[in-house]
């Protein structure tokens, strides 16, 4: 039934438009991103480790527990969780400082990611470091954005004792590349 001053249509569309702004602010302020976990748990999205910006996660989360390690004055040393893919152990290592190497068996004083959790611009980022005589769980809370570097938020230490990490370097099996001599 419409009037001739079009006074109904007109409200029709405000509710119409009040409605849709309602449910987008809802839909923004709950977060439109699932929570993602590599690797996979039961319950949560699966997502491909090689996809930015999880190895810029990987990345930034290393050097992060590197800084808070028994070992900060040394070269890093680094794992990556199972099923990680030998292209992202390359593209993660490009970003970690020259000095830096893949973890191999028999290592010790490892940098380890056990566990990636992202949604949308934050993330927790799992990572195993060493503290003198065993390994402390180190819990880094990260945000980032497209054109932000990912960054170390705080970090939320573990009073857990934990088993060396596993190295699950996919080069492991070929020995590493000694470094070139200096030239003198």
């Amino acid at each position: 039934m419409a009037t001739t001053d079009g006074t109904l249509s007109t409200l029709i569309r405000a509710h119409a438009s009040l409605v849709a702004c309602t449910l987008g602010a809802g839909l923004c302020l709950s977060g439109c991103a699932p929570q993602q976990t590599f690797p996979p748990t039961t319950g949560r999205a699966v997502f491909d480790a090689s996809v930015p910006p999880v190895p810029e996660i990987m990345a930034a989360a290393i050097k992060g527990a590197h800084a808070k390690s028994s070992v900060a004055d040394e070269p890093i040393v680094y794992n990556l969780p199972p099923g990680v893919l030998k292209e992202t152990w390359k593209k993660v290592d490009s970003m970690l400082p020259e000095s830096a190497r893949p973890a191999y068996p028999n290592d010790t004083n490892i940098i380890s990611v056990e566990q990636i959790r992202m949604s949308g611009s934050l993330g927790e980022v799992d990572v195993l470091v060493p503290k003198g005589n065993f390994y402390q769980l180190l819990t880094l809370h990260m945000e980032g954005a497209i054109f932000d570097p990912w960054k170390v938020k705080f970090v939320q230490p573990w009073t857990i004792r934990s088993e060396p990490p596993t190295c699950n370097n996919p080069y492991a099996a070929d020995p590493p590349i000694p470094a070139a001599p200096a030239a003198g």
